[in-house]
């Protein structure tokens, strides 16, 4: 009964492990795409303007958003808001860098995880179990990405309003810091299990 528990998660962590790593693909992606619309603004620069509810600037088919997570920087300057304002709109493209690239690292570190408790269910005598220093520090990285996450977009947010612009800050981003402190109690909670479990292995 034991054995055949054991195989089921081991089936879901391998789905897991999966999805995380689509995920991943997928960020990584968006990534490169955004990337290459930054290139492609700059090379059409002379025809670059802001749309009317200022919160994006684009050049022919090519647009930048002011928006990330739940937070809004209006790139636009001026009595109308219908200047465009580089600076304002290098600081959201880099805060929309900084958040694909924590995403895509959190979801590599999880199908990592996954994987890793998968090969433990089907070999626990061969492989380093969840207590192991591995899943230990994935969870601290994973934990140390999400709060990040929110704490860029802070600090871009504020050097934005410093500059003059118009900004809006939600409260939703509060969960990634949440779950980041999870993700750290977890890491803590998982090397006390580590210790322990070397402990009764010194018993033994």
């Amino acid at each position: 009964m034991k054995r055949v528990v054991g195989s089921k998660w081991a089936r879901v962590n391998g789905v897991a492990s999966v999805i995380a790593k689509v995920i991943e693909i997928v960020l990584w992606l968006g990534l490169v795409w955004l990337v290459v619309g930054v290139v492609l603004l700059y090379v059409n620069r002379s025809a670059i303007v802001v749309d009317s509810d200022a919160n994006r600037v684009y050049a022919d088919s090519i647009s930048v958003s002011g928006s990330f997570l739940d937070m809004s920087v209006y790139l636009g300057r001026g009595r109308m808001r219908d200047v465009v304002y580089y600076p304002l709109v290098a600081l959201v493209l880099v805060a929309q860098l900084v958040i694909l690239v924590c995403f895509a690292l959190v979801f590599h570190a999880i199908a990592g995880i996954c994987l890793r408790l998968k090969e433990w269910e089907y070999s626990r005598d061969r492989v380093e179990g969840p207590f192991g220093e591995n899943i230990v520090r994935s969870f601290r990285f994973v934990g140390t990405c999400l709060v990040a996450i929110p704490v860029v977009s802070w600090v871009i947010v504020v050097i934005c309003a410093l500059l003059g612009a118009s900004v809006s800050v939600g409260l939703g981003s509060v969960v990634f810091i949440m779950l980041g402190l999870l993700c750290w109690s977890l890491a803590h909670v998982f090397e006390s299990g580590a210790s322990m479990q070397h402990e009764m292995d010194g018993l033994v």
